[in-house]
C-alpha cells in the first residue's frame, strides 16, 4: 500500500493553486500502520526479501519520505507514530522489533514526530508477550483476537487510553 500517496491525496490534500494545506488542516495525527508491513518489497523491477538489509534500507527510506510528508509547513502539527506490540506466538508476524527501530530512530530526526512506543502495554515484566493483562477496572481480559496480532476491544482500548495520555503530555488535552 502506498502511504504516501494516500497521505498526500486523501488525508492532507494541497490546494493546487497555493501549493498550501487547507485552515483546517490536522493539528494531530496519530499513525499505526506497520504488522503487514514485513513483506517484500519491489523497488525499480527487484524484489527485495523482507528484512534484508537492502529491504530495511529501502523501508526506512519509505517511513523517512512518509514522516516529511506529514509535517505541516509551520511546524504545528504532531505526528504520534505509534511502534508495533509485540507480537504473539505462531502469529507469523516477524520483524516488528526491526520497524519499531527505524520508527524511533527516524522520529527522533524530526521534531514533528514523537514515537510511541507500545511495546510495553501489551508484554509482561520480562518483555514476553502477554496475552491477557489487567484492565482499568484491575479485572485479567484478553489482549488480543485468537491471530495473536489484532486486539480485542480490551486491547484496543489499553492502547488507546495510553496513546491519548502520551498525547496529553504534548498538548491541552482538557477541552476535549
Amino acid at each position: 500500500f502506498n502511504w504516501p500517496e494516500h497521505f498526500a491525496n486523501d488525508v492532507l490534500p494541497v490546494d493546487p493553486t497555493t501549493k498550501e494545506e487547507p485552515a483546517d488542516f490536522p493539528e494531530v495525527m496519530i499513525v499505526v500502520f506497520g504488522a503487514n508491513d514485513s513483506q517484500n518489497i519491489e523497488k525499480d523491477g527487484e524484489i527485495l526479501e523482507r528484512l534484508t538489509p537492502e529491504w530495511l534500507e529501502e523501508y526506512r527510506s519509505r517511513v523517512a519520505s512518509t514522516m516529511d510528508l506529514l509535517r505541516h509547513t509551520d511546524d504545528e502539527r504532531i505526528v504520534l507514530w505509534v511502534g508495533q506490540p509485540i507480537m504473539g506466538p505462531g502469529s507469523k508476524v516477524k520483524g516488528m522489533d526491526q520497524l519499531d527501530h527505524i520508527y524511533w530512530e527516524e522520529a527522533a530526526k524530526r521534531p514533528w514526530v514523537v514515537y510511541f512506543d507500545s511495546w510495553p502495554f501489551f508484554s509482561d515484566a520480562e518483555g514476553n508477550y502477554a496475552d491477557e493483562l489487567p484492565s482499568a477496572d484491575g479485572t485479567v481480559k484478553g489482549m488480543r483476537q485468537p491471530d495473536n496480532v489484532h486486539f480485542s476491544t480490551s486491547g484496543g482500548n489499553r492502547l488507546s487510553w495510553a496513546m491519548l495520555e502520551r498525547l496529553g503530555e504534548l498538548i491541552d488535552l482538557s477541552a476535549w
